[in-house]
């Protein structure tokens, strides 16, 4: 018994002692921390040595390029504002003093908590201007859109812009909410009705047209989707811009018929549902784009056909797919009127342009050209006209680009050169314009090269004062200039 007892006393001590000396290890442990931790708190790191005036600014600098970027999503803790904000206390406290840094939202909004979110965001932009992007159709909670709404419509007298992607439901009900709607400083609005598909005519009837937008004095620019105007009544004559989306043709042209003052329209993927409809003319109209998606129709562009814009200046076509019937539709609509067309661009993805150059007498005036993705054929024709001493040929030309083409290059310079050189000839002459810019850009395949000789001709051009661009664009869309010495 007397020898177990001392072993067991033995223990307790060199335990004991074992536990002193892991103490004092521990103590100068701590004490080494807590030195190295006053030395860092004494430490100013430059970037917080700024004055809050100049990191709201470089802040600012940091905010997605654009909010209606489907990849720039404002509510997104990996991006600015909300990472900027979780970095540490002093950038939080400068960001959420920031108001500029919160007054764009583009927001999905999918579930009941996604109110709080909304609500915190529009504090924090205090009383600027808001430009809002929110997408409600996800919502299924009757509550949770009720007050989102109402907490829109109590901001909406601080509304720069507003785009709405909603249900049908939601869209009926938005004047629902208690505090009345504001528009008073309000110049751009979008509303995209999801759950329906409207090519063929209007919305379903109602006898509530949705009134909220009607007295909005700034109001200039709308965008409609799947929806005809007279659902949501708006101050149509003071509009100069509109844009409609999965429209009927005779909604484009009702349109049209609403809107006087109009300068510039876009109409994407509109499809033409009815035979009997009649040339719709407006006198002011500057700027048409008409956009023909993959997937959808392909007689989009036919809504040229019932189109006469005698003031129009600039004509953008962008077709996905354009048939050969494409060419006489868009003679005839140039020759119903002959509009002093500035500028156009015309561009397809699965059919090549090959434009007849005489559509190009039509337009005496063109200052401005961009032709995408163009065939040789349509190349050689072209600069060939430049070589016609008879005729004037686009004596107004100043800018023009070929892009995307697949001929090879030595071809495209071959037969570019000699009509570009006999242009830059004519300029002494009073009725051409100076071309002050051309640019090319070449589709590369990865075994396709050119002699360096072709570039030859082009650096007399360069030289007396042409600007010239040539560009390749390899399989993987990098952009490589080639220089013209």
């Amino acid at each position: 018994m007397s020898n177990q007892s001392r072993d067991l006393r033995n223990i307790i001590a060199e335990t004991t002692a074992q536990l002193a000396q892991y103490q004092s290890l521990m103590d100068k442990l701590l004490a080494k921390r807590e030195s190295a931790q006053l030395q860092l708190d004494f430490i100013v790191y430059p970037v917080l040595s700024l004055p809050p005036e100049i990191t709201s600014e470089i802040f600012l600098s940091c905010l997605p390029t654009s909010y209606t970027d489907p990849n720039k999503k404002s509510v997104n803790p990996k991006e600015a504002p909300m990472l900027l904000s979780h970095v540490c206390r002093t950038w939080r406290q400068v960001a959420l003093s920031t108001p500029a840094l919160w007054c764009e939202l583009d927001f999905d909004l999918r579930h009941a908590n996604d109110s709080h979110v909304l609500k915190t965001w529009l504090s924090r932009a205090r009383e600027l201007l808001l430009s809002l992007n929110l997408t409600l159709w996800s919502l299924r909670v009757e509550n949770t859109t009720s007050s989102i709404l109402e907490m829109l419509a109590g901001s909406s007298h601080r509304m720069r812009s507003l785009r709405l992607r909603l249900r049908l439901e939601q869209l009926r009900d938005i004047e629902e909410p208690n505090d009345p709607w504001s528009f008073s400083l309000l110049q751009m609005v979008a509303i995209n009705v999801i759950n329906i598909r409207l090519y063929r005519h209007s919305v379903p009837a109602t006898n509530h047209p949705i009134q909220m937008f009607k007295n909005s004095p700034l109001l200039r620019e709308v965008s409609l989707a799947r929806g005809p105007p007279s659902f949501i009544p708006l101050p149509w004559h003071q509009l100069s811009k509109f844009t409609g989306k999965y429209m009927a043709f005779s909604i484009c042209l009702e349109t049209l018929r609403l809107v006087p003052n109009l300068t510039e329209c876009t109409f994407i993927d509109c499809q033409h549902e009815t035979p009997d409809l009649h040339v719709s003319s407006h006198l002011k109209l500057q700027s048409l784009t008409v956009v023909q998606n993959e997937g959808e129709s392909l007689d989009n562009f036919d809504i040229l056909k019932f189109l006469s814009l005698p003031a129009l200046q600039t004509l953008l076509l962008e077709l996905f797919y354009a048939p050969n019937c494409f060419e006489n539709v868009l003679e005839g609509f140039l020759s119903r009127f002959s509009p002093p067309l500035q500028k156009i661009t015309v561009f397809g993805a699965e059919h090549y342009m090959d434009l007849d150059t005489t559509l190009f007498l039509r337009m005496p005036l063109l200052a401005d050209l961009e032709a995408r993705e163009p065939t040789a054929e349509f190349i050689e024709n072209f600069f060939a006209s430049f070589n016609d001493q008879d005729t004037a040929f686009l004596p107004h030309l100043q800018h023009l680009a070929l892009v995307g083409f697949l001929t090879p290059l030595d071809e495209m310079l071959e037969s570019a050169q000699a009509g570009l050189s006999a242009r830059w000839r004519a300029q002494s002459r009073a009725e051409f314009a100076k071309m002050e810019s051309v640019r090319f850009v070449w589709w590369d395949s990865e075994d396709d090269d050119f002699e360096e000789d072709a570039l030859l001709p082009f650096q007399k051009l360069v030289a007396d004062g042409m600007n010239i661009c040539i560009q390749r664009r390899s399989s993987m869309g990098d952009l490589t200039t080639i220089e013209i010495e």
